[in-house]
């Protein structure tokens, strides 16, 4: 598996800064993604699991999809950037309360993702 955030890597200092939560959030995208797949049907290929606070939620290309332009969309719309309120976030069957700093990390998490799984189908790596 591959890892966008390497979790195994952040520090005691991150941790008690950010929280467990925010430490635990990581994409890890599947090895054996076949070129077929994701040529024929790209929105139902099995890419990787979203991981959050010991959860492993199992996601598809579309699914990256959409939770991507839903963060982007709902976090965009948030007026007051320093608060530090609590903003509920759906993950496919999962409900998730995080605060600000957590959900601009699983977007950026969920946007890493997705651009890497783009670029590395375009360069040829899923073979």
């Amino acid at each position: 598996m591959n890892s966008i955030n390497h979790p195994w890597a952040i520090s005691e200092k991150h941790v008690t800064r950010y929280g467990k939560t925010w430490a635990s959030i990581d994409f890890e995208i599947s090895a054996k993604i076949s070129e077929h797949a994701f040529r024929t049907d790209l929105s139902n290929t099995h890419v990787g699991h979203f991981c959050i606070h010991n959860q492993r939620i199992a996601m598809t290309m579309r699914d990256v999809m959409q939770l991507n332009s839903q963060l982007n969309t709902m976090l965009s719309e948030q007026t007051d950037k320093t608060s530090n309120q609590l903003t509920d976030i759906k993950i496919k069957s999962y409900q998730f309360t995080l605060n600000r700093t957590e959900s601009n990390r699983v977007l950026e998490t969920i946007s890493d993702a997705n651009s890497s799984i783009m670029k590395a189908y375009q360069l040829g790596l899923y073979l």
